[in-house]
């Protein structure tokens, strides 16, 4: 008798523990944060574009001081005068990034050194032995060999859609962000595939967590009513709105997102890097949002 209840008491009690989070921490990850909650993480920059992790560290593309920035310190990384940088990825070691403007500084860098001189260069991504960047000149993507020290790929995958952004990469998958009409595309067959994932008001960046595709997606022209989008990868629904002006938790002076160019992601949150736009809400900053 004793023997059960003690039995049925043990249940009841590790039940409890499972409950309250105990038991070795639940393993759910969660810092007692509610999702969705947004704060401001770095303020002072200029006209951010895209950003990525690395060691620990988040770097942004300025583009309105022509450097590439750690974003929370605001000191420089790489900075040159008539350079407008973009697109960011990590390869290795090693911080890869791609500027815009005239071709005395335009192209890829690797760390700081130009390893490809080319005007208009924008997303960046790494898959499958190769440097895939968005070529705005003739709408494109064009290829780098990584084990021929960057050699260029003779034939670019043409991308008719329309104007090519933001690249991302999910495992061998690689993807287009087009500006307009709004769309995603699969770039890493043999043909190119439409996503159908819905439209999308200017998408800029893609980034992935394993789970969902989330797509920065700038608004109107002027950046304002900008909003991040949400697909989840394993089926296929159309992607929905993550995070607007009108979800969330907002912790900041105002609610929206400004010029929305940028995303990164690292452990549970997601990064996105904010211009401007006619209000100035949250112009010029890097927003932190809980997954």
């Amino acid at each position: 008798m004793c023997m059960r209840f003690s039995y049925v008491f043990c249940l009841l009690l590790l039940g409890f523990i499972t409950a309250c989070g105990g038991g070795g921490g639940g393993g759910s990850g969660d810092d007692g944060v509610a999702s969705k909650t947004v704060t401001l993480f770095a303020s002072g920059l200029d006209q951010p574009k895209h950003m990525v992790f690395k060691d620990g560290t988040l770097y942004v593309a300025n583009m309105g001081t022509n450097s590439i920035k750690n974003a929370l310190s605001g000191s420089d990384f790489f900075s040159i005068p008539s350079f407008q940088p973009f697109g960011l990825a990590v390869y290795g070691n090693d911080l890869f990034f791609t500027g815009t403007g005239s071709a005395g500084g335009a192209g890829i860098y690797k760390n700081q050194t130009n390893i490809v001189l080319k005007a208009n260069y924008y997303g960046i991504g790494f898959a499958n032995g190769k440097l895939y960047v968005a070529d705005n000149t003739t709408n494109q993507v064009a290829t780098y060999d990584i084990a021929s020290n960057f050699s260029l790929d003779p034939v670019a995958r043409a991308i008719p859609q329309g104007f090519p952004q933001g690249i991302g990469v999910s495992g061998s998958d690689v993807f287009v962000t087009v500006l307009d009409p709004g769309m995603v595309i699969k770039i890493s067959g043999a043909t190119n595939e439409t996503m159908p994932w819905g439209s999308f008001n200017l998408p800029n960046a893609i980034v992935f967590d394993g789970t969902y595709a989330y797509i920065a997606n700038k608004g109107d022209v002027t950046g304002n009513n900008g909003y991040i989008s949400r697909k989840k990868m394993s089926d296929n629904s159309v992607a929905e709105v993550f995070i607007s002006a009108s979800t969330g938790i907002w912790k900041t002076a105002n609610p929206g997102f400004c010029g929305l160019a940028g995303l990164a992601i690292s452990g549970s949150y997601l990064y996105a890097s904010n211009g401007t736009c006619t209000g100035g809400t949250n112009a010029n900053s890097v927003l932190k949002i809980k997954l």
